[in-house]
């Protein structure tokens, strides 16, 4: 297995490779989508992103969404998270990165990049699963939450000319949805009126305060101001 993962890794390097050894926290950067297979008898209500951006060649910021839970029986047991502690990741080898409290780990084993499952991922292995994270896209890009085939606005292009603009605008793309399922699972009569009430301000917000951004350099400090503001509408975690 040693000589399979050494032999793949010097074959991805001249495309790929740093001085490491092994692949550039670059090319680790985009949107990775967890998926569990545990056959046909149990179902998986759990889905797992990862944003990575790469703040060099040895340096990772992680932004981690789940949304629902791993729930044996089907069972609908939602839980709703957007973690952003401990965020920054170190290289401590080839394919491990490490923050304060928590590691990624990749592989390319398979053949591809994939994150192996860490200690917060291991409720699908207990069932006898198989838990992989594999990256949409293609090795080394990040793409916002929109078109960028479509994009018209200088702003628009300006964030699909930027990683670190579209790692934002896919923040930006998880942390409303957080706020809006929150809303959409309280118990409350007033739910919908909430619901109406909110998507109303995301819309307003858009025609408006966004709108009135059309260069890259307004774009981070809005995008992080409207982020804070819905945040702050999650639960407590």
């Amino acid at each position: 297995m040693r000589t399979l993962l050494l032999t793949l890794l010097l074959a991805v390097a001249p495309a790929v490779g740093a001085d490491t050894g092994g692949p550039d926290a670059h090319s680790l950067a985009g949107r990775w989508t967890g998926s569990c297979d545990w056959g046909y008898s149990v179902r998986h209500y759990r889905h797992d992103y990862r944003l990575i951006l790469a703040l060099g060649p040895d340096t990772l910021e992680v932004l981690q969404w789940i949304e629902g839970r791993d729930s044996p029986g089907g069972a609908k047991d939602f839980a709703l998270m957007l973690l952003t502690t401990d965020a920054v990741m170190k290289r401590t080898a080839q394919l491990t990165f490490r923050g304060t409290e928590s590691a990624l780990q990749f592989s390319l084993a398979t053949g591809h990049l994939e994150i192996l499952p860490g200690k917060d991922d291991d409720a699908c292995q207990t069932q006898g699963g198989d838990y992989t994270l594999v990256r949409e896209g293609e090795v080394g890009t990040f793409r916002p939450s929109f078109d960028c085939a479509r994009a018209k606005q200088p702003r628009e292009r300006a964030i699909c000319a930027s990683p670190e603009l579209s790692f934002l605008d896919q923040r930006l793309s998880l942390a409303y949805r957080a706020a809006e399922l929150r809303i959409g699972m309280e118990d409350d009569t007033a739910r919908n009126t909430k619901l109406r009430q909110f998507r109303a301000a995301q819309d307003e917000w858009y025609s408006k305060t966004l709108a009135s951004c059309q260069a890259a350099d307004c774009v981070s400090p809005i995008y992080r101001a409207r982020i804070k503001e819905l945040e702050s509408m999650e639960p407590e975690r």
